[in-house]
């Protein structure tokens, strides 16, 4: 299945894969990820490998710690989406307070910054996670760690900063 803006990617938080919402409503712990208070979401086929209480047994380490920056990132998504639906208030609003100060507000955003292309319902909006800056997908094919920003592992930059010789 391709995915577009009508279909939600989610991710298993077990194996990574991407699925749509019909492919799995299934949830378990996956201590082997550090998901181990409450059941997430998991693919299918994660969901039938095997069960938690094996996985206990079998833990995968996080040395680089990739980990907690996407776990922190879903928590503050997953309460912002709650409180939104709490108070009635736009989602919109909420998750721009939630997002760092130095990334451009969405409705500041016409175009890509790098090949200045309109944004809109077939190209979505990223943040370039060096400058703010908004950027499409095309370009922004190769992460790169900004240990400035607190990203002190590869994530998504513009091509312009990924070109930058110095550390972002």
């Amino acid at each position: 299945m391709k995915f577009d803006e009508k279909v939600k990617i989610h991710h298993c938080r077990s194996c990574g894969q991407g699925f749509c919402d019909g492919c799995s409503a299934k949830r378990r712990l996956c201590p082997e990820r550090g998901w181990d208070v409450e059941p997430v979401r998991v693919c299918d086929s994660c969901f039938s490998r095997r069960e938690p209480a094996e996985l206990q047994a079998d833990p995968v380490s996080d040395p680089a710690g990739e980990l907690m920056p996407r776990k922190v990132g879903e928590a503050i998504g997953s309460t912002v989406g709650t409180l939104a639906s709490l108070v009635n208030y736009p989602l919109v609003a909420i998750r721009d307070a939630a997002r760092p100060a130095y990334w451009m507000p969405d409705e500041e955003i016409s175009v890509c910054c790098v090949c200045q292309q309109p944004f809109g319902i077939h190209l979505k909006v990223h943040h370039c996670r060096a400058c703010g800056s908004g950027v499409c997908d095309d370009c922004s094919p190769s992460p790169r760690p900004v240990p400035s920003r607190g990203w002190d592992h590869p994530v998504r930059v513009c091509k312009t900063c990924f070109v930058k010789e110095k550390d972002l």
